[in-house]
């Protein structure tokens, strides 16, 4: 594998720097989804709230069929740009009043509406025309039926039930939502690079810290097979490492000491073996020079002999 024939400091790096990516990125992901949610429930609840105002307010204009009032209503709509188009509706879902900021969106969307609405309803859909995406909420016109009472001069009437006369029907489009997005999740794209990039800097210092006595006492141990045993480390740390150096800077005292011992017990090794040779050398030329006598003095004699 590639992976094990990088160096240490490599395999370091890319394991700190992968930690940092990935932890970065999913802290990233995690705040801008809870972040987009949360500006979608708000906008939901912005929108019912809204929707809810209009409905409580628009019982009169609903029940007298009051142009005037429905036109005060459609009114209230520009000045929320959230709001894509407003229709408002009779018990029979018959269009009384509308307004659009989108010219495509002319009627309300078809197949939210087949059963009787009695409260209000969200709906998240995209809309046939412009392929757009909505929030559509919709919130019932209730009308009070008022009983009949038997006290006379009452400033309460009792009511005995309620009614739907109507509805109030909202789009919401997503483009502030949009924006919202896009802005977040620049911002988050920036901060997490920088966090990245500074994460990724501080991975490299310390790799250099970590793994630089490393390298240095992979240097020392060559210069000590290659038979020098004079090199030491320094030490800057107090850590693991630094005690490690310390312990192979004894070692190498230890060898080097062990290394001079060995050559002095070498040097006197050589020294006696001189002196015995050259005493070998000595007693040797003697015992030629006795043997040349002896052999002279047999041949004196032997000469001596003969004559």
């Amino acid at each position: 594998m590639i992976l094990n024939k990088l160096n240490l400091a490599s395999k370091f790096n890319i394991l700190t720097i992968g930690l940092i990516v990935l932890t970065s990125l999913s802290i990233a992901s995690i705040l801008t989804y809870n972040a987009i949610n949360e500006r979608y429930d708000q906008l939901v609840h912005h929108g019912v709230s809204f929707s809810k105002l209009l409905a409580e307010n628009s019982e009169y204009a609903l029940y007298t069929q009051d142009q005037t009032s429905l036109e005060q209503m459609k009114d209230s709509i520009k000045a929320d740009d959230d709001i894509a188009y407003l229709f408002i509706l009779d018990r029979n879902m018959k269009v009384l009043a509308s307004a659009s900021k989108n010219s495509s969106i002319k009627a309300p969307p078809e197949g939210l509406h087949s059963e009787l609405i009695t409260e209000t309803t969200v709906n998240d859909f995209i809309h046939k025309t412009d392929n757009k995406r909505y929030i559509e909420i919709i919130s019932p016109v209730v009308s009070l039926i008022q009983g009949e009472t038997e006290e006379l001069f009452l400033d309460e009437v009792k009511s005995s039930g309620s009614e739907t006369i109507g509805y109030i029907q909202l789009g919401f489009n997503f483009v502030e939502l949009w924006n919202y997005i896009n802005n977040l999740v620049l911002r988050t794209l920036f901060f997490t690079s920088l966090l990245i990039i500074v994460g990724v800097i501080l991975a490299l210092v310390m790799s250099k810290k970590i793994t630089s006595p490393i390298k240095n006492i992979i240097e020392v141990s060559t210069s000590i097979a290659q038979g020098d045993f004079s090199t030491r480390l320094e030490v800057t740390t107090g850590d693991e490492v630094g005690n490690l150096s310390s312990a192979f800077n004894k070692m190498s005292a230890m060898l080097e000491e062990s290394n001079l011992t060995r050559k002095l017990y070498e040097d006197e090794l050589k020294k006696s073996h001189d002196e015995l040779e050259k005493r070998v050398e000595e007693r040797t030329s003697e015992l030629m020079q006795a043997k040349d006598a002896a052999e002279s003095s047999n041949r004196s004699k032997s000469d001596f002999l003969t004559n």
